[in-house]
């Protein structure tokens, strides 16, 4: 078996460290995204949050409310809180009344689209009786 010179192995580290090529073992130059993990939620209550047409607003909580996440509900009870304040508008509350009863209240809760003429106290009944459990599963997850 032959020993390698003891002048040919320096000159090949010199040469290998001297090589343009890219270090293999360095930071990403950007994130790959392969293990991205979108919290959508947030991310519509984020945009829900930015919106100022009433109506849009009201479409991002109906595609959230289906997923009952506390976050959703929070929103939705403090929307309550608003309607019950300054008085219930027959048409303009009643979509957002009915998710939050629908997919926050009792469990004999009527389908989004029926009505009832007691919905506003129903849905607040049930959000002072969620109101505390909501906030603190809420107050868990990311915002």
């Amino acid at each position: 078996m032959r020993r390698m010179p003891a002048t040919v192995f320096p000159l090949l580290v010199t040469l290998a460290l001297s090589s343009p090529s890219r270090a293999v073992g360095g930071p990403p130059e950007r994130a790959s995204g392969e293990m991205l993990f979108v919290d959508k939620v947030a991310e519509g209550l984020r945009r829900y949050h930015q919106e100022e047409d009433w109506a849009k607003r009201t479409r991002w909580l109906e595609a959230l409310a289906p997923t009952r996440d506390p976050r959703v509900g929070v929103v939705l009870g403090k929307r309550l809180e608003l309607f019950d304040a300054r008085g219930f508008v027959e048409g303009e509350d009643c979509r957002e009344i009915r998710l939050f009863t629908f997919y926050y209240g009792p469990p004999d809760s009527l389908s989004p689209d029926q009505y009832r003429s007691d919905e506003l106290e129903r849905a607040m009944d049930a959000w002072k009786a969620r109101k505390a459990e909501l906030r603190r599963r809420a107050a868990r997850l990311p915002q």
